[in-house]
């Protein structure tokens, strides 16, 4: 079963200046945590909008066997067990994908 959840910013870090080297830790581990899932075959696609850090929000592809382990993947986001950002789960089903389509 796939599951998808939003990640934002805390208000505090939408102003660069108030970032903190832990803030900073905190998503560089966030980075580290997905690339792990990725490589264990757990998570499908992740991302962030390219918007103003008051208005850029990410998303998180995911499969898991359940609901309960779903909220324990996403609760275990460094990010958000930083407090840095704050998620949001929802069930998801994939439709349509051609992933040879994407341009960088």
């Amino acid at each position: 079963m796939q599951y998808l959840y939003t990640i934002t910013l805390i208000e505090r870090l939408h102003n660069p200046k108030q970032w903190t080297p832990e803030d900073e830790q905190a998503v560089n581990k966030h980075f580290e945590y997905l690339q792990y899932q990725m490589h264990t075959g757990k998570m499908i696609l992740a991302g962030r909008t390219q918007n103003d850090l008051k208005d850029t929000f990410g998303i998180v592809i995911f499969n898991a066997p359940d609901d309960e382990q779903a909220q324990a993947f996403m609760e275990q986001d460094p990010s958000i067990e930083a407090g840095v950002m704050i998620g949001k789960l929802y069930p998801y089903a994939i439709a349509l994908s051609k992933f040879e389509n994407i341009h960088r």
